[in-house]
């Protein structure tokens, strides 16, 4: 693949290296995709329901509902959300 970047991105690209944060200008470029990848997953964020999953939350333990957090807790919270992750997946196609 080949890909022609403007002067400026170019000239940063470069500087990058330069300044050490990188080995390469490929190293930057394939930074830069994982980083829009990233963004990209943050935007599929149903922020309403995240909203209404935290203000339950927040209810429960206002209310006294909390659990003891041990490391058996936290690998099944792990395992339901992976579980559920994957669910969403699925559903998405």
């Amino acid at each position: 693949m080949n890909v022609t970047l403007s002067p400026e991105a170019e000239n940063y690209v470069k500087e990058q290296v330069r300044m050490g944060f990188y080995r390469d200008e490929s190293e930057v470029i394939t930074h830069g995709l994982l980083l829009l990848h990233g963004r990209d997953e943050l935007d599929g964020i149903d922020l309403d329901a995240l909203r209404q999953s935290l203000a339950e939350s927040i209810a429960q333990a206002d209310r006294g509902e909390l659990i003891e957090f041990t490391p058996g807790v936290v690998e099944d919270i792990r395992r339901r959300g992976r579980a559920r992750l994957e669910a969403e997946r699925a559903v998405k196609g």
